[in-house]
């Protein structure tokens, strides 16, 4: 097999734990398994630090599958990139990785229990431990950094606190807090994305636009053999105290940045029970929201819907040459 030890992270001895190594990594992404094309995953992150004229956050690869050749290589060719050769989802593993300053957690199902045919839920119990381990123990705050991927749509109410899962609809997992705040992937969608391209042809290609900051260029370019439009990207907007001058509702929002060459298509708001009205410059109440960590999206607002002060943007844009 393959060398991996020219692949680890840096690791401080001793960690905070004694009896734990860990990565002598900050801000860094933990990604508890490997996807089949690392390139690809990598990929809308750099585009990410290129447009916002940063660093890309580095990136531990967590698995005890040994990584093939082309994974191998997408490791050593990207930069601070790195490979733990570790049981995924087990807590000690997490641990290693430096969950205490990492700054996203990207949890993939256990693929190697997807062959037992009277237990098909099993696929997702790695992903369930690990989250519940963030959330029960000195890690809560890292357990609202977790994206989590989920096979059977069923097993989202493991992920629930005991109190909340008596009201909720187990078989409608896009009505779930968790996935509405982006924290929680299911296959199901792929499942509904194709259904939906039977009727609409250009669906994937506006897919292609929301789930990726490189999306595939139009192949389309006509007999003149020109180029082809760059396809648009998604991109998150905070709301400014100039904007809430003169947009108090959604509607005026979504003309001002049509103006700008942008297309709102979403909010990513605050969860909050508690809103305190507020004047807007056009006698209409603007209102505001108590402070809280989690967020949800908001998909295709009413144009009558108040904006508060920190919500976000989810627009869709050129990109830029």
């Amino acid at each position: 097999g393959a060398d991996l030890r020219g692949l680890e992270p840096p690791l401080l001895r001793p960690g905070p734990d004694p009896d734990v190594v860990v990565a002598n990594l900050a801000g860094h992404i933990i990604v508890l398994g490997t996807p089949t094309d690392i390139e690809e995953f990598i990929k809308p992150l750099d585009q990410h630090a290129l447009r916002v004229g940063d660093n890309r956050p580095a990136v531990i690869f967590v698995n005890d599958a040994e990584p093939n050749d082309v994974q191998v290589s997408n490791i050593k060719r990207a930069s601070d990139c790195y490979f733990l050769e570790a049981s995924p989802l087990n807590p000690v593993s997490i641990e290693m990785a430096n969950v205490e300053t990492c700054s996203r957690i990207v949890m993939f199902a256990d693929t190697s229990l997807e062959s037992d045919p009277d237990e098909p839920g099993l696929i997702d119990a790695g992903v369930i431990f690990a989250y519940r381990f963030l959330k029960q123990n000195k890690y809560q705050d890292k357990a609202c950094a977790c994206v989590m991927e989920l096979v059977e749509d069923g097993n989202m109410s493991y992920l629930w606190d005991c109190s909340q899962g008596s009201n909720l609809l187990e078989s409608r997992i896009h009505t779930q807090p968790l996935f509405a705040q982006g924290q929680v992937y299911s296959s199901s969608i792929c499942t509904t994305l194709l259904v939906q391209a039977f009727y609409n042809h250009d669906i994937l290609l506006i897919a292609s636009s929301l789930l990726s900051s490189t999306p595939d260029y139009i192949t389309s370019t006509g007999a003149n053999g020109a180029d082809p439009a760059r396809s648009p990207v998604i991109a998150h907007v905070p709301i400014t105290s100039a904007d809430m001058q003169h947009c108090t509702v959604y509607g005026d929002l979504f003309k001002s940045f049509l103006c700008k060459g942008r297309m709102p298509l979403a909010l990513y708001r605050l969860c909050s029970d508690k809103r305190a009205p507020k004047q807007g410059p056009s006698g209409r109440r603007a209102s505001t929201a108590a402070p809280s960590s989690d967020r949800f999206v908001l998909t295709n607002p009413s144009k009558d819907l108040l904006l508060r002060i920190d919500d976000i943007a989810i627009v869709l844009e050129q990109q830029r040459a």
